[in-house]
């Protein structure tokens, strides 16, 4: 009988933080009315936020932070028109312009090329989060390639401006230095400054024992605190930190699904329909990570009744956005016929997409169906190979798949 594919579905212990682009397209009526009255919600929120923020004299000149008649057009000018003033010599219309190219618009392709050269431009106006947004640019090699002494010069320069972002810049450039002692240490002042995407990191810290050890409790306490900061009438979340937002609500779903390990019976049930509701919020959100771990709730009946419809759906609108969990987990369900016909060569095509993007367990999904000639031409070669890849990354029990292909070739 044949066996059954690695099947990784639950996969809450090895997530982190990742950046998503645009949203998928492929919704159901039902999601497209949820969708429209969160979009209604969302809009009575910000009108009363703007009135809000200009009635507020909690802001003051000194302070330099007005919110003025002039500063809120920004939001309503075309890109032409911020184009002009950022001619101009208009810094806040430079750092819209980046925006606008870094995450995309309806009229606008993400382009980070031209997100970087008016970030580029701004921060030689003047502008500190212009210097923190290049930071990251040349953190992550996005629209550059990685240079973390030039990132690290941006974030300084950001944080001598007055940007409190860059403390979290700082915090995650050293972490990609492996230093989790400085990581920690500029976490603890962004989180300490309220600073939202400090708060967030700060959670990580207790989530994953950077330069301390792990706390759960603490790490949750974190991620509720952004979400609650996010959800208050007073506080504008900008364009960069929808990410922040989306990101609490993922990490709070698997901290609470994590906590089923030793679960107390009366809670088990409520955990994980609180973990569908963190899960939801940032799956309508268009946040893929969130979608992928939606689509595995729906699936195994976690916090609601199992569906393989829905499961099938919110997976797909993660593939959507190439996250690549979600490829692996398609191509799963094709293999066992879980809510679908089994289907090999769908599950061959979704768990090359997978792989593609150095996805190790579709590296070791496609090592086994090679090895066994599963929609595929039997090839040991090609299996050794791609368990080779796992390997090389540590992924348990991988190693030990090379040396039986090894040992069968041997033995032809």
């Amino acid at each position: 009988m044949k066996k059954t594919i690695v099947y990784f579905l639950l996969i809450f212990f090895a997530f982190s933080l990742s950046l998503c682009g645009c949203k998928g397209n492929k919704t159901s009526d039902k999601e497209d009315d949820v969708k429209q009255e969160a979009k209604k919600d969302t809009e009575e929120k910000k009108d009363k936020k703007d009135n809000d923020n200009k009635k507020s004299e909690n802001v003051t000149e000194e302070e330099g932070e007005d919110i003025d008649e002039e500063t809120d057009e920004y939001a309503l000018l075309t890109e032409q028109e911020l184009k002009v003033r950022a001619y101009d010599r208009d810094p806040e219309a430079a750092y819209r312009l980046g925006l606008m190219y870094d995450y995309g618009t309806e009229e606008i392709n993400q382009n980070f090329e031209n997100a970087k050269k008016w970030y580029e431009k701004a921060a030689s106006y003047g502008h500190a989060k212009a210097y923190t947004a290049v930071g990251y640019m040349n953190l992550n090699g996005i629209g550059t390639a990685e240079n973390l002494t030039e990132a690290e010069n941006c974030f300084n320069k950001a944080n001598s401006m007055g940007d409190p972002h860059a403390l979290t810049g700082l915090g995650r450039l050293y972490l990609k230095k492996e230093d989790p002692g400085m990581a920690r240490q500029y976490f603890s002042m962004a989180d300490a400054a309220n600073v939202i995407d400090g708060i967030l990191y700060m959670g990580e810290v207790y989530d994953e024992g950077i330069g301390t050890g792990i706390n759960p409790d603490l790490a949750m306490a974190q991620y509720k605190k952004v979400i609650e900061m996010a959800e208050r009438e007073d506080v504008v979340v900008e364009k960069p930190d929808e990410y922040v937002v989306n990101e609490a609500h993922v990490r709070a779903g698997i901290l609470l699904m994590k906590s089923q390990e030793e679960p107390v019976p009366e809670e088990e049930d409520a955990n994980k329909e609180e973990a569908l509701v963190h899960f939801t919020v940032a799956a309508n959100a268009g946040y893929a990570p969130a979608q992928y771990y939606l689509g595995v709730m729906y699936i195994n009946g976690y916090g609601t009744k199992k569906d393989y419809d829905d499961g099938r759906e919110w997976l797909l609108k993660a593939a959507d956005q190439n996250y690549a969990p979600a490829l692996n987990e398609l191509g799963c369900l094709y293999f066992n016929g879980k809510g679908v016909e089994s289907d090999l060569s769908q599950t061959l095509f979704y768990q090359k997409l997978a792989a593609a993007q150095d996805y190790t367990p579709a590296q070791v999904n496609l090592g086994y169906l090679y090895e066994n000639g599963y929609g595929v031409e039997k090839n040991l070669y090609t299996a050794r190979d791609y368990y080779r890849l796992a390997a090389e990354k540590g992924y348990e029990g991988a190693s030990d798949a090379v040396l039986r292909i090894e040992s069968e070739l041997k033995g032809h």
